[in-house]
C-alpha cells in the first residue's frame, strides 16, 4: 500500500460512531494521545475504526498524539458544522467536484478509483460521507442515495411499527372474564363411550351431596342405581321395577351372576 492510497483512505464507520467520540471529548476532555488504551471501552473493530479516520483527516499522529485539528472541532461547538465542512471537503475534492446532479453511478466511481473501494465498504464509506455532508449542511446532489442496511445518522431511529401495533393491541382488549359452573354436567364428546358417561354422572352426583344442606334420599337412591345398588324400599315408578340409571333397562333382566 502506497502511501497516497493511506493518505485518501474513505472512512466506513458509523457517522454515529465518529461523532460520539467528538462529543466524548467534548465532555470529558481531550487525552494526550488517542490510542487502544483511551478507547478500551469500545469493541477492537470501532477502535481500529477510529483510529484510522482520525489519521485520515490528519486529526491525530501517527503515534496517535491529538493534533490541532482536532482540539479545534473539540473546542468549537459553535463552529464545529463548519470545521466537519472543511474537513469533507478536503479529504473528499473529488466528491465535491462532481455535478449537483451527478448520479449515484458517478458517486460510485470515485469511490472505485479514488479510494479503491467496491461492495458494501463502498456502500459504508459512503453512507459515513453523506451523514457527515448533512450533519455539516453540505449539499450533494439528490441523486445520491444512502444504502439501505447500514447504520444511519447521529440520534435517528426507525420506529418500530410492528411492536407499537402489538402494544396498543394488547393496551386496548378487553378481557371477557369467564364463569365457570363446577356442578353442572360436563359437555360429552359425541364419541364418548358409555363406561365414561356413567363415570361423570356419578362425579356429577357425589358433588350435588356432598354441597346439599340436608341428606338428599333422592341422590341417593339414583347413586345406589347407577352403581347396580337397589336399597330395600326403593320407590318405584307407577310400580314398574327399578331400571338402571343409564341405560334404563330393567334391573332384574339383567341377574346378576352366580
Amino acid at each position: 500500500m502506497t502511501d497516497e492510497s493511506i493518505k485518501r483512505y474513505a472512512p466506513y464507520l458509523a457517522w454515529r460512531t465518529f461523532f460520539n467520540l467528538i462529543l466524548q471529548l467534548d465532555e470529558k476532555g481531550l487525552p494526550t494521545r488517542i490510542d487502544r488504551s483511551f478507547l478500551s471501552q469500545r469493541s477492537g473493530v470501532d477502535q481500529g475504526y477510529l483510529i484510522a479516520t482520525l489519521k485520515a483527516f490528519a486529526m491525530i499522529a501517527d503515534d496517535g498524539t491529538v493534533l490541532q485539528p482536532l482540539k479545534d472541532l473539540v473546542a468549537d461547538r459553535d463552529g464545529r458544522q463548519a470545521l466537519v465542512a472543511a474537513v469533507l471537503r478536503a479529504h473528499y475534492p473529488e466528491v465535491f467536484a462532481l455535478p449537483s446532479n451527478a448520479t449515484q453511478a458517478e458517486l460510485d466511481e470515485v469511490f472505485r478509483d479514488v479510494f479503491a473501494q467496491t461492495g458494501a465498504t463502498l456502500r459504508k464509506a459512503q453512507t459515513f460521507l453523506l451523514h457527515g455532508a448533512a450533519f455539516a449542511g453540505l449539499k450533494l446532489s439528490p441523486y445520491f442515495k444512502t444504502p439501505r442496511g447500514v447504520p444511519g445518522a447521529p440520534g435517528t431511529r426507525r420506529p418500530r411499527r410492528r411492536a407499537a401495533q402489538r402494544g396498543s393491541a394488547a393496551a386496548t382488549a378487553t378481557v371477557t372474564p369467564v364463569t365457570v359452573t363446577t356442578d353442572a354436567p360436563a359437555v360429552l364428546h359425541p364419541e364418548a363411550n358409555a363406561d365414561e358417561m356413567r363415570l361423570r354422572y356419578f362425579e356429577v352426583l357425589l358433588k350435588k351431596v356432598d354441597s346439599a344442606d340436608e341428606t338428599d334420599t333422592d341422590l341417593l337412591d339414583r347413586i345406589e342405581r347407577l352403581i347396580g345398588v337397589d336399597r330395600p324400599g326403593a320407590p318405584t315408578v307407577a310400580g314398574r321395577r327399578p331400571q338402571t340409571e343409564a341405560t334404563g333397562e330393567d334391573a332384574d333382566e339383567h341377574p346378576a351372576e352366580a
